[in-house]
């Protein structure tokens, strides 16, 4: 709540000024890194920049241009509106920066996993390296002609057959490391999730 009204009360001293909104996000940060909301506060430039509609729009507006209250005085801004939508952003950017953490121990856990069948013989060097690929270089589907003609995946299987390629997608769907989408295939990253979804 101090982060959000030091932000909006830094604004409303100038809000059409271009320093004014750096210096109040700017403000906002070192109010959330001091209570310990370190990686939230990063991520609310970002979370700003996605809605910089709703941020304009709920912003203070400038003197000058600020309809007057039920009073009939220049003023009468209540801040509560973009108090609500700074804590929604706060409430986004905690949720991210768990799935950003679970992601990363999933990468982490999963490379391990693949390690484990290519030292056991479960998968061959070239499967091993085909799932590295696209857990490092995520992409929508791979298909049997992706796979031998599209950059990264044709250093693979440029030089193999189809047939090659087919036998490898079917040997990483069968193990539950890849599973079947509309395009071809894409990675289980919660293999080893024990009966979640495929994501």
């Amino acid at each position: 709540m101090r982060a959000a009204l030091a932000h909006y009360h830094i604004l409303s001293l100038r809000p059409l000024s271009g320093a004014y909104p750096l210096a109040a996000r700017l403000a906002e940060a070192v109010i959330l890194q001091a209570a310990g909301r370190v990686f939230e506060s990063c991520l609310m430039s970002e979370y700003y920049l996605r809605h910089a509609a709703a941020y304009e729009s709920l912003s203070p507006r400038h003197p000058e241009i600020r309809p007057n209250d039920a009073s009939g005085e220049a003023g009468g801004d209540d801040p509560t509106r973009f108090v609500a939508f700074c804590l929604d952003g706060l409430v986004w950017g905690g949720r991210e920066v768990g799935e950003r953490i679970a992601e990363g121990l999933r990468q982490v856990v999963l490379e391990r996993h693949y390690e484990e069948l290519r030292q056991a013989r479960q998968v061959t060097s070239r499967q091993h390296a085909l799932l590295r690929l696209l857990l490092d270089a995520p992409t929508s589907s791979v298909g049997i002609r992706s796979l031998c003609r599209m950059s990264p995946f044709s250093l693979l299987y440029g030089r193999a057959s189809e047939q090659t390629a087919r036998r490898d997608l079917k040997r990483l769907s069968g193990l539950g490391l890849l599973a079947v989408s509309p395009g071809g295939f894409v990675l289980n990253r919660r293999v080893l999730c024990g009966g979640c979804g495929v994501t």
